[in-house]
């Protein structure tokens, strides 16, 4: 996979678990525009296809995506890699919350968040400078006693223009999700010149 992280920065053995391709199977998806429609149709919206959840609304719309973590009791790491491909015109722009949650309703306690407008990432006010693609990895780590370690990279052209590493009191539940929130801010988007397109890599 070409990532990252490696066994001098986090534990490696077989209690890895990776993310599966975005799918209509293992993934919840739900989709709300700025009228309040508890949900909206896909083929209006987004559509997924070999793992791509491709994002082209037009107005302003939130997504959830919601992964639960299967056999998170066995699991001392979670590693995960997306790739982010856009392109964004004028104004428009995408916001992007990632959680670890134990409450799929609760939402309070983010381990990121970032904007993506033109060729701007805007990242804990700091800006950098991207071309329409980059890659984020993250790693989540449970082997530390009461805290979860968050070790974050991002990249683009392959160069590392992000890292964080953090040290949460977190406590680890029976049942957890990984869940990414998108706002997506596509005005004047008829013919879906702009669009976001996210996969696990």
């Amino acid at each position: 996979m070409g990532n990252t992280l490696n066994c001098s920065e986090v534990i490696c053995n077989e209690s890895i678990y990776e993310l599966e391709w975005i799918n209509n199977k293992n993934w919840l998806i739900e989709c709300e525009n700025e009228n309040n429609l508890i949900e909206c149709k896909n083929e209006n919206n987004y559509n997924i296809i070999n793992g791509n959840f491709k994002i082209f609304n037009n107005g302003l719309t939130f997504y959830k995506l919601i992964k639960k973590i299967e056999n998170i009791e066995m699991i001392e790491k979670i590693y995960i890699q997306f790739l982010f491909q856009y392109s964004l015109l004028n104004n428009n722009f995408f916001k992007i919350n990632l959680y670890l949650t134990n409450d799929v309703h609760n939402l309070n306690n983010s381990i990121n968040h970032f904007t993506i407008q033109l060729n701007e990432l805007n990242i804990k006010k700091n800006i950098y400078k991207i071309n329409n693609e980059f890659k984020y990895e993250l790693s989540i780590n449970f082997s530390y006693l009461n805290f979860i370690i968050f070790q974050e990279y991002i990249k683009s052209n392959e160069n590392i223009i992000y890292n964080q590493l953090i040290n949460k009191n977190y406590k680890k539940y029976n049942n957890m999700y990984f869940i990414i929130v998108i706002q997506s801010n596509l005005k004047n988007n008829e013919n879906q010149n702009n669009y976001l397109n996210l996969k696990i890599v």
